[in-house]
């Protein structure tokens, strides 16, 4: 098996450059950019295009405050968190009951990477939130029973660094990889 990859790899560029922004500039988003970034998370694969994901896009100033307040893991100030919430209602009314959950989650994060990638394209810095008081965050966005809030993304213009940051170094491949069984 060859390691060469082809002269050119956009996709592949845009995933081994891609870093987590926490410190962002006051600069709000267009919402145009932020659909863009919405219409990314709804490309990410859903089993049987059993599309049940439902994005709350936040960006006044006091909303963003509060959900700081109830998210240990959100730091810095972006200018907009989109959450990323399952809609176990209309999961059930699908046939997908909670034996397919862990299934209805691996699609939202791929809409969260998705939504992660697409905001380098617009300039934009992003950070997944995982560390958030669900119930907290249920109230502060209005969300009804049905919608179970999953993951957050805090989006933003990433601050200028002084310096570069230093590259990470390769990951020892053969490490993470297994041929044919674990060994």
């Amino acid at each position: 098996m060859s390691g060469a990859l082809p002269d050119s790899l956009p996709v592949m560029e845009r995933i081994l450059s891609r870093h987590v922004t926490r410190d962002f500039q006051e600069r709000p988003i267009p919402e145009e950019t932020l659909l863009q970034l919405i219409r990314a998370a709804c490309a990410a694969p859903w089993g049987g295009g059993a599309h049940v994901g439902r994005y709350v896009v936040v960006t006044a100033n006091l909303n963003l405050r509060k959900i700081r307040a109830v998210s240990p893991g959100m730091t810095g100030k972006p200018s907009a968190v989109i959450a990323l919430c399952l809609d176990t209602g209309e999961a059930e009314e699908l046939g997908l009951g909670s034996g397919q959950k862990t299934a209805l989650y691996l699609a939202l994060g791929a809409a969260m990477q998705n939504i992660l990638l697409a905001a380098q394209d617009f300039g934009l810095g992003g950070c997944p939130i995982g560390s958030f008081h669900r119930g907290a965050l249920r109230i502060l966005l209005g969300l009804p029973e049905s919608l179970e809030p999953v993951l957050m993304v805090a989006v933003g213009f990433p601050t200028p660094v002084d310096r570069p940051k230093p590259e990470p170094p390769e990951p020892d491949l053969s490490r993470f990889t297994h041929w044919e069984r674990f060994s």
